[in-house]
């Protein structure tokens, strides 16, 4: 339990809440623009409008409330049961600690969410299948100059 608690103090030291044009520029810049995942080429506004509802672009966002005990991590909260590993069973999909998502170096979240992409899709993700899917979602970079 110590151990999780320091975690925590220094992923929180680490973390970063980026602008909503911030995060963009990121994504578009790994190339996550037109990404073609299982269900389809997603979008720059996709993954922005799924990472504001996943984390709000926080960095060190955590959820430890599933109904099925499992916990999500970091910007795009990824799954620590399919995705990254915890000190639990895990199927650990991208081969990471999932405090390494946690810190606000986010090209290790990125690579997994493009893995999760490839593997399951956009769908993936609660955030996108609610507030995301089938809307007009193209605020989310219309003003940021990309």
């Amino acid at each position: 339990m110590r151990a999780l608690v320091f975690l925590f103090l220094v992923a929180a030291a680490n973390a970063k809440v980026f602008t909503q044009c911030e995060i963009a520029k990121v994504f578009k810049n790994a190339g996550m623009d037109g990404y073609r995942g299982r269900t389809g080429t997603i979008s720059l506004d996709d993954w922005v409008c799924t990472a504001y509802h996943e984390s709000r672009y926080k960095t060190d966002a955590f959820n430890d409330r599933n109904r099925d005990g499992t916990k999500d991590y970091g910007i795009f909260q990824i799954n620590n049961h399919w995705w990254c590993t915890d000190g639990h069973p895990s199927h650990n999909g991208c081969k990471i600690s999932c405090s390494s998502l946690l810190n606000d170096d986010i090209s290790d979240d990125i690579r997994c969410a493009k893995q999760v992409a490839r593997e399951q899709g956009i769908v993936a993700w609660n955030g996108w299948k609610d507030f995301c899917k089938g809307k007009d979602i193209s605020h989310f970079t219309r003003d940021c100059g990309l």
